[in-house]
């Protein structure tokens, strides 16, 4: 059985339930694969190693097996993924990300990325985006420290 990576309380003052911490082994028991690693290049740059398969899908971020983040690329997953090792001035959420992975790699932290391909879905012959779907569900379901909107 899959573990969970511990409950968390709510923050002091809060109305928000506590939500369970996240543990790689259950992403992994459910579909997601390890696609690769964060890792420290030259000059202290974020690097994939390797880089993932391209085309959509749902990525999280774990560090020593407990998950951080999660998040969705639409299109194509490298190109999502490298926004985080050379993000853009008005990519706040990219700067703060990279910050944060950056910090956990000083600390000799294994970064690993495991992503899911849900196919596509419908919903009484409606198209559901279930990439967006899952990121979604993982992020009410359970407490990702990374994820600014879960909180």
């Amino acid at each position: 059985m899959a573990k969970v990576a511990g409950n968390v309380s709510a923050p002091p003052n809060s109305t928000l339930p506590a939500k369970p911490g996240l543990d790689s082994e259950l992403l992994l028991a459910n579909g997601f694969t390890v696609e690769g690693r964060w890792i420290v290049g030259g000059f202290g740059s974020l690097q994939l190693d390797p880089s993932p398969s391209r085309g959509p899908g749902v990525y999280a971020f774990a560090v020593n097996g407990a998950v951080k983040y999660v998040g969705v690329a639409t299109v194509c997953m490298v190109q999502r993924l490298n926004f985080y090792g050379r993000p853009g001035k008005s990519q706040s959420t990219n700067i703060r990300i990279k910050q944060l992975l950056l910090t956990e790699l000083s600390s000799q932290a294994e970064l690993d990325i495991l992503v899911a391909r849900p196919e596509k879905g419908l919903w009484r012959s409606l198209p559901v985006d279930m990439c967006a779907g899952l990121e979604v569900g993982l992020v009410k379901a359970f407490f990702l420290p990374w994820n600014i909107k879960g909180i």
